[in-house]
């Protein structure tokens, strides 16, 4: 469960506010409504530091494009208009042309 503890000794990583809730591992920010984890403040630049709900964005697009890959076994090419490796059959190497 998640202590909330009103304090200002953080300042929000975006907006600059000292309107902050503070929780066990992250702060949320009542000016701009976003959260960061605590293990990066003071360690990450600011204008560096990703918002809980951007990190979840983040890692859901490539969640998808995960999902997008293991669907494309068909061999075709991908949007990027390469052949993958996993596209590639070694069986059908023909070296009798050699």
């Amino acid at each position: 469960m998640n202590n909330r503890i009103n304090n200002n000794d953080y300042i929000c990583p975006r907006c600059n506010s000292k309107d902050i809730i503070e929780f066990d591992d992250f702060i949320s920010c009542n000016k701009c409504n976003l959260d960061f984890d605590k293990e990066f403040l003071g360690v990450i630049d600011n204008e560096n530091i990703l918002a809980r709900q951007e990190l979840k964005g983040t890692i859901d697009a490539f969640d998808e494009k995960d999902d997008d890959d293991e669907k494309d076994d068909d061999g075709e090419k991908d949007d990027d208009g390469e052949k993958d490796d996993d596209d590639v059959n070694d069986d059908d190497d023909d070296f009798s042309k050699i």
